[in-house]
């Protein structure tokens, strides 16, 4: 008699499907897009044009390409599987995660609405997996750290922050 699997089951998310349906999933084309390679951000540090650009961004490489090649914050390329799309974009949601780690300077630059603004939400096609993925993952990796603290109190602390700095620079423009 056959063993039956002793593979516990994990929880599986509604929206995104589950590890192993990743491995029947419907195409097995071989252009199929890739999960990116993980790496940190650090090299961005204090850069205004950064070098490492996040998986999903498209921007000129070099002067020859400026006005040739449009900057977009969410150039993902076509697939066929909603499945590997949403695996994908969590990949992504990592991606953009580490780079705020990697580079906290860079989080008044505000890059997650430009991001939502390059998303065209209504694609139908399975395309929309990544933007699926992409915000399912975020909306996890902000439960983990809103656990961690006192939203309100951190809200308050960082208000606080922002007026004593914005006081600062009024008394500087005075002087």
């Amino acid at each position: 008699m056959p063993k039956a699997s002793k593979r516990a089951s994990a929880p599986v998310s509604p929206i995104l499907p589950d590890q192993f349906s990743l491995v029947k999933s419907k195409s097995c084309a071989p252009s199929l897009p890739s999960i990116p390679k993980r790496h940190g951000y650090k090299a961005n540090r204090n850069k205004i044009f950064s070098p490492v650009l996040l998986p999903f961004e498209l921007a000129p490489r070099c002067l020859e390409e400026l006005g040739k090649i449009p900057f977009s914050h969410w150039h993902v390329p076509p697939i066929e599987d909603y499945a590997l799309a949403c695996r994908i974009g969590q990949e992504y949601a990592a991606h953009f995660v580490q780079s705020l780690k990697d580079d906290p300077e860079g989080v008044p630059n505000n890059i997650l609405s430009r991001i939502v603004q390059d998303i065209d939400f209504t694609e139908e096609s399975d395309k929309k997996g990544y933007w699926v993925g992409f915000f399912t993952e975020l909306s996890r990796y902000l439960l983990i750290g809103a656990q961690k603290i006192d939203v309100f109190k951190e809200l308050d602390r960082s208000i606080e922050e922002d007026e004593k700095r914005c006081a600062y620079e009024e008394e500087g423009e005075m002087a």
